[in-house]
């Protein structure tokens, strides 16, 4: 069998949706699967009073469901399992699967456009919810998805062909991309590796899940790592890791830094100029970003008033923004478009102000350094 998936063969094939789940993946995984006429069982360990509200919105849907346990036929005499991200890759039931997929790997399977794909442990909604915000102007058709709880198979049959679509993808989700039957083809898939790869900070994370941080590090890497040389790459250069991953990238590479980079010969590069420094520390953000491809002149994409606050929030929309540029965005548009984009849910969110108090969302801050960064702000 080809393991690259075309949407014809999925007519009639028998595929188990491991994970429900309540956040929309398996939701629209068995949505799509069905309406392209695979017969589909989904199974989950909790059972239909937990996964209710899931179970309603898949009303007229037609499926079969095996709750608050799993049984070993459903994974091994199916075509084909979808795999959650939650789901352990040593899992012993995906081990009895003859072929394991994801919904991301159906959807880099089938899609015909251009992807810009985000990943790093902290920044990675605001900078790839900045990328869409600026891509809007100029393709108003442009989706975003992934990570940021938008399954891409809700909008996958709905997308004119070249459309760009923004993808935020967690490491969870990369490792299962790079284990999935369709990549391990060794040809690549039409939506991946992505054309423009953009990651952000780099912090200890989701330690619980990994055995080291070198491991939780290889999984991220899976977003550039298999590009070509006519890909691109976007790395924070303030970063030792971004710096690693420069070294690695086989594709073009955008250093991005918040201190000019005269030195920078690899590529193009983004810069904060006007950098300066506060108290003897290290160089600030300066009040203005600029673009420069190499050899040309510096093209000003990032304005002094934004309507997002933060410096950890600047550096992401000097990423957002290169990427928009390796889009052949017009600087003044990148500009206007960074300047209002107001940001994403539970980052630095205002919810309200009442006698003289500002009251901030900020519970994406899940980590120290992010905590730290809201604060500094």
């Amino acid at each position: 069998m080809n393991c690259v998936m075309n949407r014809n063969e999925l007519a009639g094939m028998k595929v188990t949706v491991m994970g429900l789940g309540l956040n929309g993946g398996g939701i629209e995984a068995t949505r799509f699967l069905v309406a392209n006429g695979a017969e589909v069982t989904v199974t989950d360990l909790r059972d239909e009073n937990i996964l209710a509200p899931s179970l309603e919105s898949l009303g007229g849907v037609r499926f079969r469901a095996v709750l608050g346990r799993h049984e070993e036929t459903d994974f091994q005499l199916a075509d084909m399992v979808i795999k959650n991200p939650a789901v352990r890759p040593g899992n012993p039931f995906i081990a009895l699967a003859r072929r394991v997929e994801t919904d991301l790997s159906l959807f880099f399977s089938l899609v015909n456009s251009p992807v810009i794909a985000v990943t790093g442990s902290k920044g990675k909604s605001t900078t790839a919810s900045a990328i869409h915000h600026g891509l809007s102007g100029r393709f108003p058709d442009a989706r975003i998805g992934g990570n940021i709880t938008i399954s891409p198979l809700t909008f996958l049959d709905e997308l004119p062909p070249r459309t760009p679509v923004v993808m935020e993808l967690s490491s969870f989700q990369l490792g299962d991309l790079e284990r999935s039957a369709s990549f391990k083809t060794g040809h690549g898939l039409p939506g991946f590796p992505p054309h423009i790869a953009v990651m952000t900070s780099i912090f200890p994370d989701h330690q619980d899940y990994y055995k080291s941080m070198p491991a939780y590090i290889a999984d991220k890497e899976i977003l550039f790592r298999h590009q070509r040389p006519d890909q691109h790459a976007i790395f924070c250069m303030d970063d030792e890791y971004g710096r690693a991953f420069a070294g690695k990238a086989p594709g073009t590479v955008w250093p991005v830094s918040q201190r000019p980079m005269d030195g920078v010969k690899r590529g193009s590069w983004l810069e904060a100029l006007d950098a300066g420094t506060i108290a003897g520390k290290d160089p600030f953000l300066g009040p203005q970003g600029f673009v420069r491809d190499a050899g040309g002149d510096p093209e000003n994409i990032l304005g002094r008033s934004l309507a997002i606050t933060g410096r950890h929030h600047r550096l992401n929309l000097l990423l957002a923004g290169t990427a928009l540029h390796i889009m052949g965005i017009p600087a003044d548009d990148i500009r206007q478009r960074l300047e209002a984009f107001g940001g994403v849910e539970h980052r630095l969110e205002t919810v309200c102000r009442w006698q003289g108090i500002t009251f901030i969302n900020d519970s994406a801050a899940t980590i120290p350094e992010a905590a730290l960064g809201a604060v500094s702000s």
